[in-house]
């Protein structure tokens, strides 16, 4: 989702306010996602993805706040956190039978295996989940617009920074996944990454080539991570249930769901260096670039080129 008007941004100095405009997109995004728990009971799979994704989307609006002076952005986002957990479990059980069904598509000499349905079989009350989920993204609409109300405080400088705050976690742990492979740390990187993604997604109408290219790339590493975290709850899911599988179900797959974890790990970590070679300065610096009419320095460019 882009800003509503692209002179919110352009041509305007980094002291330019632009509280209204982030204002006026976290309202429709709110409003996006209480619409789609309304229609769960018609598509409950559509309903939360849809929802969770609005929420991700805010949340990564709401972070670009932690460097605006008198702001703090720290219990909306705990309260939007809270909507998607609540919501998790719903998302999980399909998007476990759902990659499942895509392991068991790209292994074809796993089709003999049995009793696999012990797998996405999941008791959960959907109704009492989506009533919470809906309370707190109500409570969030009326809360979500004190955080603006420094609205002087909300410049374009503030919100690049906040951007590049976003930068400097997910290189974080790319260097933390990269050195410890397991699950938790894959997760954490995807959340950052996905975070950051969203926050350019803000600027996309301003996107120059360079950035444009970036935010595609980035798009297509959280692509790769989403996989990955698919592949380790269902994991989770072969470990909890290990008792009531047949040994060579269990283990065959498990072996399988291992090694497409391994692949997609290198291709996310190769990704990964690529995109976060730059220093966190000179990637702020590209950004001011984009949303005022500023030149980058030229070490800058000739590192980017």
């Amino acid at each position: 989702m882009g800003l509503p008007a692209k002179q919110a941004f352009r041509r305007v100095s980094a002291d330019s306010p632009i509280s209204e405009a982030l204002l006026e997109i976290s309202g429709k995004e709110l409003e996006f996602a209480i619409t789609q728990l309304q229609g769960f009971s018609a598509d409950p799979e559509t309903s939360v993805h849809q929802c969770r994704r609005s929420i991700k989307r805010l949340r990564a609006l709401l972070r670009t706040g932690i460097t605006v002076p008198g702001a703090d952005p720290r219990p909306h986002d705990r309260r939007l956190r809270k909507a998607a957990r609540i919501l998790s479990p719903i998302r999980d059980a399909s998007q476990t039978e759902r990659m499942l069904n895509r392991v068991l598509s790209s292994h074809p000499e796993l089709e003999s295996l049995k009793r696999l349905d012990i797998l996405t079989k999941e008791k959960i009350d959907s109704d009492v989940s989506v009533k919470k989920a809906r309370a707190n993204l109500r409570k969030a609409q009326e809360k979500i617009p004190e955080l603006f109300a420094a609205r002087e405080a909300w410049t374009i400088a503030a919100f690049a920074t906040g951007i590049e705050a976003s930068y400097v976690r997910s290189a974080t742990e790319l260097f933390r996944f990269s050195r410890k492979h397991s699950d938790r740390i894959g997760h954490d990187w995807r959340k950052q990454v996905q975070c950051l993604a969203n926050q350019l997604k803000i600027i996309e109408p301003m996107h120059s080539d360079f950035l444009a290219g970036f935010s595609e790339r980035l798009s297509t590493l959280a692509g790769l991570l989403g996989r990955h975290n698919d592949l380790a709850v269902l994991r989770t899911r072969l470990k909890a249930r290990r008792e009531k599988l047949p040994k060579k179900t269990h283990a065959t797959l498990f072996e399988v769901v291992k090694a497409d974890q391994r692949r997609l790990r290198r291709q996310a970590i190769e990704l990964g260096d690529d995109l976060f070679g730059m220093s966190p300065d000179e990637f702020r610096s590209l950004l001011l670039c984009e949303l005022t009419d500023t030149q980058p320095e030229p070490a800058v460019l000739r590192t980017t080129s």
